[in-house]
Formats: structure tokens, C-alpha cells, sequence
């Protein structure tokens, strides 16, 4: 008899009903939506943090390149004053050793002086023999960078409130 009454027992199901699927879906939905506008702000600030490295990475790379070859070497903004639309270094006879292509998305990277282009002589230095000061910015970005060449050449960022 114990057989017969195992044979009639239902199997068990287990999982998820559809009920409390749809429950688990709209609270998943709730929180996702909560999260995104947190996490756009981190893209943004991600955004000016890479780009100011990458210009941080050119102003290195001009210096490094006036030291070798014991030569001046010049970075210059590809359009006048508009540093995020791109950038060359060139040696004092005029070659590109490196051809930026510019920044995506809506940055703005000027000089504060509105200088179009920024020269280390052969030991590294300015040849202004004054610092030079860029400033990025990113639309919708709650803060940006400011860049600075000391007249050593050295350079530094510095995060601003936008």
C-alpha cells in the first residue's frame, strides 16, 4: 500500500511563479532606474579625468622629446585656442613627432592665457620662462581639471568644481 499512496502523490514543482517573477522584475526595474543618474555622473567624471591625463601625457612627451634631442619642441593646439580639437608636437624644423586627434564629446580645453602653442627649450624648461595654465571642462560634468606647466616644465592637475 505504501506504493500505491507514493504513486499518488503529485510531484513537487519548484521555481518561480509568474506572480512573483513580475514582482522581482518591477523592483529590479526600480532600482536600476534609481542608479542611472549616479552612474552617468561617474562616466563624466571619468571622461575629464581621461582626457586630462591624455593632455597630461602630451605636455610630458614634448618635454621628454625636448630633452633627447636637445632641442626645442613645441605642442600646438590644431585649431587657434581650441586645444580639445587637437594638438601636434613638432621639433623646431617643423616635423610632427606626434599628431593628437582631439577629445570626443563636448570638452572644452583652452590656455588661460590663450595660448595656441607651449615650447620646452633643451633642458626642459619653457622657453616663456612663465607657467602656463589649461582649463578642461565637460558639459554636464559637476567638475573639471585644471592643468599647469611650471616654468620648469613640470606639470600637474588640479580637479575644479565646474
Amino acid at each position: 500500500m505504501d506504493k500505491k499512496h507514493n504513486l499518488l502523490r503529485l510531484p513537487r514543482h519548484t521555481g518561480f511563479t509568474l506572480v512573483e517573477l513580475l514582482i522581482a522584475l518591477a523592483i529590479a526595474t526600480i532600482l536600476v532606474t534609481a542608479a542611472v543618474p549616479g552612474f552617468s555622473t561617474i562616466i563624466q567624471n571619468n571622461r575629464v579625468t581621461t582626457q586630462a591625463n591624455e593632455f597630461l601625457t602630451a605636455l610630458s612627451l614634448a618635454r621628454s622629446e625636448a630633452l633627447k634631442r636637445g632641442r626645442n619642441v613645441t605642442l600646438t593646439a590644431d585649431t587657434a585656442g581650441q586645444w580639445q580639437d587637437g594638438w601636434t608636437i613638432s621639433d623646431n624644423f617643423g616635423n610632427a613627432l606626434y599628431v593628437n586627434e582631439g577629445f570626443e564629446g563636448n570638452s572644452t580645453l583652452t590656455n588661460a592665457d590663450g595660448a595656441n602653442s607651449i615650447t620646452f627649450n633643451s633642458r626642459g624648461f619653457l622657453t616663456t620662462g612663465a607657467q602656463s595654465v589649461f582649463n578642461l571642462t565637460v558639459t554636464d560634468a559637476p567638475t573639471g581639471r585644471s592643468i599647469t606647466v611650471s616654468p620648469s616644465g613640470s606639470s600637474s592637475i588640479e580637479k575644479t568644481e565646474s
